[in-house]
């Protein structure tokens, strides 16, 4: 790179509104945080309309997070919960891109029981390659959820689209999550599926 180039020529032509502009990060950031906050009633209407319990958590490690979960899965609160679907996304590193925007999905950490044997779900495995669903250490099965619609201006088509995607994302996994219980808890056929 030289000082000939194009690109870096305009950069300090018109360095002061660029580094103004960049600036704007932080606050679009906590402006997308809030609305997504925003979002748990409509997620605790989805919770009653699917029989689940909405668990919220905001604070979660720096990724602000709205849970769904069966009474009968295992934990109390999304601290202790071993299994949860739900929206999460970083707080202040959202900004709706491909990769940069909430996802959906399966939470049962690796290293637990009911998630190895959710990762070792042959159903769970195809569902989530349907779907196209990544998978960390973390989650089973994730994918993002940018807007198709141009946002703020259509933030109503955003809302819908999450909750969508929410709703679709319990249909497919919470059968999965029911089935691993089950397996787990009756040595039976633990021993079948060995």
């Amino acid at each position: 790179m030289s000082l000939d180039d194009e690109r870096v020529r305009f950069y300090l032509r018109h360095r002061e509104q660029l580094e103004e502009w960049f600036s704007l990060r932080a606050d679009v950031a906590a402006a997308i945080d809030d609305w997504l906050i925003s979002l748990d009633g409509d997620v605790g209407s989805l919770a009653l309309e699917l029989g689940a319990e909405m668990l919220p958590a905001m604070s979660e490690a720096g990724y602000p997070s709205l849970y769904l979960k069966r009474p009968t899965w295992p934990g109390q609160k999304a601290v202790d919960a071993e299994v949860l679907i739900g929206l999460q996304w970083p707080r202040g590193k959202t900004f709706l891109g491909p990769t940069t925007a909430p996802y959906v999905g399966l939470k049962a950490h690796q290293a637990t029981a009911l998630g190895r044997a959710l990762r070792e779900d042959p159903n769970l495995q195809e569902t989530r390659q349907r779907r196209k669903d990544s998978r960390t250490q973390w989650w089973p099965a994730y994918g993002y959820v940018p807007p198709r619609h141009p946002f703020p201006d259509e933030a109503d088509a955003y809302r819908a689209l999450l909750i969508s995607s929410l709703r679709d994302c319990w249909n497919d996994y919470a059968g999965a999550v029911d089935r691993a219980i089950t397996r787990s808890s009756n040595p039976s056929t633990r021993l079948e599926s060995n």
